[in-house]
């Protein structure tokens, strides 16, 4: 989270206009593709977003350790998404999670930082979003391993049957 943090602080200081008019398009188009259930689209976006804001900081050696880091929880992050689709939101409702709107509007409150170049601002709301991430994949990850010890009981139930 550190990380993403400082990029976003240099950020703040640099970013042009055109870049947050570009954020706040990716975040609509995100909603979009959430609302569509289209999970790869979404989670696309969301690394466009981020990474403009992280490319917008001019330090390349920042963000290949940023990148770095991404390419290990996307994996995880795609699954979190298809979960909370499948857990939260009835068949055919164009209705987004809750969770997912939590995530938009911390979006938004990134960009309105980064328009104020109020880094204090930007910082906070970029932590609540990589946290409220963090408690996710915590969350998954709970829940997969009580589903997995779960898991022998039943095979062997299912075999002495």
């Amino acid at each position: 989270m550190l990380l993403e943090e400082q990029a976003a602080h240099v950020a703040a200081r640099k970013v042009s206009a055109a870049a947050i008019a570009e954020l706040r398009t990716l975040n609509r188009e995100m909603r979009a593709a959430m609302r569509q259930r289209h999970v790869g689209r979404t989670l696309e976006l969301n690394r466009q977003f981020h990474f403009s804001i992280y490319r917008a900081a001019h330090q390349p050696f920042l963000l290949t350790l940023i990148e770095m880091t991404w390419l290990q929880v996307v994996p995880f992050f795609a699954q979190v998404l298809r979960d909370a689709l499948a857990k939260r939101v009835p068949r055919g409702s164009d209705q987004l999670p809750e969770v997912a709107e939590e995530f938009f509007d911390m979006h938004e409150e990134i960009i309105d930082g980064l328009a104020a170049r109020d880094l204090k601002r930007v910082g906070r709301a970029l932590h609540a979003a990589l946290s409220r991430s963090a408690e996710l994949f915590e969350e998954r990850s709970l829940s997969t391993a009580s589903a997995d010890q779960r898991r022998p009981s039943a095979v062997r139930d299912a075999q002495t049957a």
